[in-house]
């Protein structure tokens, strides 16, 4: 594959490589400009113009990529692996790239931007041929990230909003300015890479929890939060079933959970571990951990007690007899 260029312009081929090796330089390509991560089926399926570049913008890398159909993901392996933490924001392209962040599934299509955290279990599937331009901004460069510790990061679909649009435009005017034979200069770069990440703190800042909240926001707020709490017992509970309960897609159901600082998920997690927790506490002896899981909507009773212990410091069982 082709060598870095001093305008900080690389490229990775399949073409460039013998058809043996192909699967395997894939897989090394998209770990090198895509932080690590484990690719299903070595790769999956190869595509003849399946190409990364990367553009080095000083610490902000702007990736494009065209894929043919594959799967994959990141776990708490790969962030361990990970020299550093990330936001990334991918644009979608062309074609379509179904994902799940930290346990919430939606599907990305052209036009999407999708907000992700390199520390968050992640997985991907791409069912054909995908364009898309990922930007990796060094998590330090974003101190309303950093800054709020009730949010990690906004994750998953942005709304279509102009500060989007606004990123996803500029993205494209780099891309089309910082070509291998035209390079940027490094000054003009490294500023181009910081207006990059200040376009993104402004996106971030528009849909986070400081923002006003649209009209719509309380009254779809009571009606998503009380349908968990009825439905705490359920485990068929998911994003899908709230947005319904709602009235709100998807996209917005993520954006309303987010203006308070949680993941659909990780708010119906909490909860489950916090009614269980009373309910150790409450019954005591007269009950077990086993019966207290199934009560609460998890799947069993290991899933429940590898939780508890993440968000308690102990197991279940200490909780039950102290009780």
């Amino acid at each position: 594959m082709t060598a870095p260029t001093d305008s900080g312009v690389r490229s990775w081929a399949v073409a460039d490589l013998p058809p043996g090796d192909r699967l395997e330089g894939w897989a090394e390509a998209i770990c090198a400009t895509h932080l690590p991560w484990a690719l299903d089926g070595r790769g999956g399926t190869l595509l003849p113009d399946a190409v990364v570049t990367r553009r080095m913008l000083g610490p902000v890398a702007l990736v494009d990529c065209v894929a043919g159909a594959g799967a994959g993901g990141r776990t708490a392996r790969h962030a361990a692996a990970t020299d550093g933490e990330y936001v990334g924001v991918l644009v979608v392209r062309d074609g379509v790239e179904h994902l799940e962040i930290d346990g919430e599934r939606f599907v990305a299509r052209p036009g999407d931007v999708v907000v992700w955290d390199s520390r968050v279990p992640t997985r991907f599937r791409i069912p054909e041929r995908l364009v898309k331009r990922t930007l990796l901004v060094p998590r330090g460069r974003l101190p309303q990230v950093v800054e709020r510790p009730g949010r990690a990061c906004a994750r998953g679909l942005l709304p279509r909003t102009a500060a989007t649009a606004l990123l996803v435009d500029y993205l494209a005017a780099v891309v089309d300015r910082c070509a291998a034979d035209d390079p940027l200069p490094p000054a003009a770069a490294l500023a181009a890479g910081s207006a990059a990440v200040d376009l993104l703190a402004a996106v971030l800042d528009e849909d986070g929890p400081g923002a006003e909240a649209p009209a719509w926001h309380d009254a779809a707020w009571q009606v998503a939060r009380g349908y968990v709490e009825e439905h705490l017992h359920d485990p068929a509970l998911d994003p899908r079933a709230v947005a319904a309960a709602a009235s709100l897609s998807l996209r917005a159901l993520y954006v309303l959970f987010e203006r308070h600082g949680e993941t659909v998920v990780g708010h119906v997690r909490r909860r489950r571990l916090e009614r269980a927790h009373a309910d150790l506490l409450r019954l005591g002896r007269r009950t077990t951990v086993a019966a207290v899981a199934a009560r609460w909507g998890f799947a069993d009773a290991g899933t429940f007690t590898r939780a508890y212990r993440r968000a308690y410091g102990v197991p279940p069982s200490r909780t039950l007899h102290a009780g």
